[in-house]
């Protein structure tokens, strides 16, 4: 099996993505193309996507090199803990008497940018 192929099911399996037919429907491919890359390694487009999805180091996946991540996963979970924590913050600050503007604010901004690309 191709290094590549290897180091790109580590990932998923990390990811609870066990089988081939699961890393096929993931990069939106047939199984059967899951099934060549163990021959002819994995495309190039499916790499850049996996170091998207997954914050993997393309220097690892391709050559096995450097870091797996480009961040941890750890810090990861602790950044959305605080965007997380951060937005509830913000939305205990909300007055409900200014939710109708906002949301009437809101409505007609789609409205404009629907009536700009309707053209």
């Amino acid at each position: 099996m191709d290094d590549t192929l290897k180091r790109l099911m580590e990932i998923c399996a990390e990811a609870g993505i066990e089988s081939k037919s699961g890393i096929a429907h993931a990069f939106n491919v047939l199984p059967q193309h899951v099934n060549n890359w163990a021959k002819s390694g994995v495309p190039l487009h499916v790499m850049i996507k996996a170091q998207e999805v997954f914050s993997v180091n393309a220097s690892w996946l391709v050559a096995g090199k450097g870091h797996k991540y480009l961040r941890d996963p750890v810090s990861i979970k602790n950044e959305s803990r605080d965007i997380t924590t951060e937005v509830i913050d913000m939305l205990s600050d909300f007055d409900v008497d200014d939710a109708d503007l906002w949301l009437a604010t809101v409505k007609a901004n789609a409205n404009k940018k629907r009536r700009t690309f309707k053209r």
